[in-house]
């Protein structure tokens, strides 16, 4: 090609050009092109057709050992809900061993297991997720922070885990909340949280508290008032809580009454119970941050600590109505807790009970139970068991509602026995089926990091997914995750 161009360029430079020399050197250079495509490119392309038809061919065959194998090769319509691309088997070990050493400093001790059920004391029961959250983990404690052995009581109906934390071990895990629920690393602070974190106050952390607090609940946004200026979520918190005292303020006519929020947010309920019926009003906060505000904005008695292994109320007298935030899912001990709360009703008082999550929430939507079975969530229920797990302690329910697969729902301390239903065959053998289909697909939603530890069962649950529909071939014979449709669902809830 070099001696071609040479020629050219002579040809080119040459004083006296003529359009018979051009057409003779245009001539040239197409006929050697052709033979460089003729040995060169035309071998490439074919080589290149010959290895598409092999692909394909291989891809209709593995498409068809998948079909005949069981597996659903998903429609043109259901691509969009293709997800993440699962392997047939994963390997059992780590890909970073040093990774997986356990955090220092938890307290091996005081890991309960439990014989009965912790709310209506039933000792028949089925498990049925073995893992929480920090199974998802790299890192975590020790083996048994993630062993929580989720079981279905047969009476009540409620999931509880048959080995949690308590005593030192559950303090730990609290001091250590951000950590635990895996929002940031270990040794490490989450930031940008001023509001609601689990840190200490420090005199600085007060005074600048102080300061964002003194601007008000409603800052208005027409003078460019920027985020950084004012604790924007007081008015958030106001918003969001609204819905709880349209309920309360519509159900009960109450004249001054005494009222008790346990893990209280950042006040807004009990403020707006002192605008409605100029409530008496105390508060258990979680966070230091929580206390300070309260206190500081709205003026609300709030220093008694919040216990959820041994709970107490910490305020003398009895209440007309307390308000229970997120409590049921977190009690270490749900019985005694509900004790409490009953003895501290005064009689015909009332206890509105408020974001507890659903476990629909992960029985029918695209989340893993897992993730959603955080180190904190012991307690587990649907609408049925929410309600006879209240009957069974001594309380009658008036109002529930739900939002966002998590419940709201106002019940009145009973001075008897509440007669209530256990739960029936069909509800078990439903909510079993639903529990296991939960659990093979949290185990495909698992990070790669930590598949291994499910090496032995990954194939099961990817033979399950195949079966019930969340796993689907692509048009490539590819297996991968779908997101539940509607059918979907109602295939895996039976």
């Amino acid at each position: 090609m070099s001696n071609i161009l040479q020629r050219a360029a002579r040809v080119l430079g040459a004083p006296f050009l003529t359009l018979r020399r051009l057409d003779r050197l245009g001539d040239m250079l197409e006929k050697r092109l052709d033979q460089l495509e003729k040995r060169g490119l035309q071998p490439l392309a074919e080589r290149q057709a010959r290895l598409e038809t092999q692909v394909g061919q291989l891809t209709q065959s593995l498409t068809a050992l998948r079909q005949t194998s069981g597996a659903r090769v998903a429609s043109k319509d259901e691509r969009s809900a293709f997800r993440r691309e699962l392997p047939v088997e994963v390997s059992a070990q780590p890909p970073a061993p040093d990774a997986t050493e356990p955090l220092q400093g938890c307290p091996t001790q005081t890991v309960l297991k439990l014989g009965a059920c912790p709310v209506c004391g039933c000792q028949t029961f089925t498990p049925v997720c073995r893992f929480n959250k920090m199974i998802t983990m790299p890192r975590m404690p020790d083996a048994a922070a993630a062993d929580y052995n989720y079981s279905l009581c047969h009476q009540c109906g409620v999931v509880f885990a048959a080995r949690r934390p308590a005593g030192a071990r559950f303090a730990w895990l609290l001091q250590h909340f951000e950590e635990s629920l895996g929002r940031t690393g270990p040794g490490s602070k989450r930031a940008g949280k001023i509001v609601l974190n689990s840190y200490d106050l420090d005199d600085a952390g007060k005074a600048r508290l102080r300061e964002l607090a003194s601007k008000g609940v409603f800052v208005s946004e027409h003078d460019g008032a920027s985020r950084k200026d004012h604790l924007w979520q007081l008015q958030a918190d106001r918003l969001s809580n609204s819905r709880h005292l349209e309920i309360l303020g519509s159900l009960l006519n109450l004249s001054a009454p005494r009222v008790l929020e346990i893990r209280s947010r950042l006040g807004s309920n009990l403020a707006g119970l002192q605008r409605i019926w100029k409530a008496e009003t105390f508060a258990i906060p979680m966070f230091p941050s929580q206390r300070f505000l309260i206190q500081e904005v709205y003026g609300i008695p709030s220093d008694a600590a919040l216990d959820f292994d041994h709970f107490h109320v910490g305020y003398e007298g009895t209440f007309d109505l307390i308000l229970s935030n997120h409590m049921i899912t977190h009690t270490v001990r749900p019985r005694e807790y509900l004790a409490t709360v009953h003895a501290a009703l005064r009689p015909g008082g009332h206890v509105y009970f408020y974001n507890e999550p659903l476990e629909e929430e992960f029985l029918e939507h695209d989340k893993s139970m897992f993730n959603t079975l955080n180190a904190f969530h012991v307690q587990a229920f649907n609408r049925e068991s929410f309600v006879r797990a209240l009957n069974a302690n001594g309380f009658e329910v008036v109002y529930m509602g739900s939002r966002d697969s998590s419940l709201m729902c106002l019940a009145r301390r009973a001075e008897g026995p509440v007669l209530w239903e256990p739960m029936s065959d069909r509800e078990r053998s439903t909510r079993r089926r639903a529990y296991r289909s939960a659990e093979e697909l949290s185990i495909l939603l698992l990070p790669e990091t930590v598949r291994y530890r499910f090496a032995d069962r990954w194939k099961k649950a990817v033979e399950h997914g195949l079966e019930t529909g969340f796993v689907a071939a692509d048009e490539r014979g590819r297996l991968r995750l779908m997101l539940r449709t509607a059918a979907l669902r109602e295939n895996a809830l039976g």
